[in-house]
């Protein structure tokens, strides 16, 4: 068993917020409730691949315990992007520096390649609750389980561990028209048709175009899946609230054109332009009444 602290800069990291902001369904409450149900326990935990981290915080100190090293743990939270730096980054306007004020330590996670994908393929017109009660769904019924402190965890299934489910079971599970992207999917990934180790490699425009080859993946789940597991921090996913901010903070930038939006927000925000959605995501939620 690992275990240890990780002293953190004020503002560096908010744990609680980065995990319940609606990015990530491969993380869970170690209370054992609904992530995005449960908003009183502060201890999160993930399985990943073999390994069992457990997550809490305290002030400004991150502690970590279950099988996985400190330099993992990193990469799991990008502590690498300093949020000092991150801010002067993105301080282009007023508005994003009061989004960046009132969710500072908010950060974009770097989950796994074929969990995030297959969530981002089921999230179509799903609240995000129900998208998380359907990855737990999909774990326990065909995922293998990682024991840890005499308990068993499940983990999210390998795409041969997918593959074994059928199009009728996925229904099962209240997926919808969706079963049939998420099993043809998952055979495309096993197939090598996409392989996510060669799409860190390629350029924002042709690792978008890449994962576009797989079934039910449009512009907007290639965009989350590129931000939240394959390192693309300029990648810009598309939301309902971020087309409403856009349209009343930045009217220069509104177009009915999904790339061009996205592509000028890029342009905008620079290298982080993914970090920057996310602020101005929960920034836009938080003021309603002018959206």
């Amino acid at each position: 068993m690992v275990e240890g602290v990780i002293e953190l800069p004020e503002g560096e990291l908010d744990l609680k917020l980065s995990m319940e902001c609606g990015q990530t369904f491969v993380w869970n409450k170690w209370s054992g409730k609904p992530l995005y149900e449960d908003t009183s326990c502060r201890k999160f935990y993930k399985v990943h691949g073999e390994d069992l981290v457990l997550l809490w915080q305290e002030g400004t100190d991150l502690y970590y315990r279950g099988t996985m090293e400190e330099e993992e743990i990193y990469n799991l939270l990008n502590l690498d992007v300093s949020m000092e730096e991150l801010e002067e980054e993105l301080s282009r306007d007023e508005i994003i520096e009061e989004a960046f004020e009132d969710f500072r330590g908010l950060r974009i996670l770097n989950d796994e390649f074929f969990p995030t994908l297959i969530s981002y393929i089921i999230s179509a017109q799903m609240q995000i609750p129900r998208i998380k009660r359907m990855v737990n769904r999909i774990a326990e019924k065909w995922g293998s389980t990682v024991a840890y402190e005499n308990q068993e965890f499940n983990r999210f299934p390998t795409p041969e561990e997918l593959a074994q489910a059928s199009e009728e079971e996925l229904r099962d599970l209240g997926m919808g028209y969706r079963a049939s992207y998420v099993k043809e999917t998952t055979e495309q990934v096993l197939d090598g048709e996409v392989d996510p180790s060669k799409v860190r490699d390629m350029s924002y425009p042709e690792a978008q175009e890449e994962l576009k080859k797989l079934t039910g993946v449009g512009d907007k789940v290639a965009d989350c899946v590129l931000l939240f597991s394959l390192g693309f921090h300029d990648s810009y996913p598309l939301d309902t609230w971020g087309k409403k901010v856009i349209g009343e903070v930045y009217p220069e930038f509104e177009d009915s054109r999904y790339w061009k939006v996205a592509e000028d927000m890029r342009e905008y925000f620079g290298e982080y332009a993914g970090w920057a959605h996310e602020y101005l995501f929960h920034w836009g939620r938080e003021n309603r009444e002018i959206l």
